[in-house]
């Protein structure tokens, strides 16, 4: 991981949601379309990661992310892993 960045896990005592509505971001999927990581950045660099406008989140109890994805222009619900990544760079 790049100097100045974090990684933190869902469930991890996060106490406001790192993700809102309206907002965008990339994510990372499995093989059984889980989200894996939100990259919530430009800086972090992977293949076959997706874009994402967010419309629902909710990373407390039903554990997933709802949005419109870029690559077809259609609503996703999505489950979020428990083990989940949350990438970004600090400053």
């Amino acid at each position: 991981m790049p100097v100045g960045g974090y990684v933190r896990m869902a469930g991890d005592g996060l106490e406001e949601p790192p993700v809102e509505p309206g907002m965008n971001v990339k994510i990372k999927l499995n093989e059984e379309n889980e989200i894996t990581h939100i990259i919530l950045d430009d800086h972090h660099k992977f293949q076959q990661i997706e874009a994402i406008e967010v419309k629902k989140c909710d990373f407390k109890d039903d554990l997933f992310i709802e949005g419109i994805t870029a690559y077809d222009n259609e609503r996703h619900h999505l489950k979020l892993l428990e083990s989940l990544s949350l990438l970004k760079m600090v400053a």
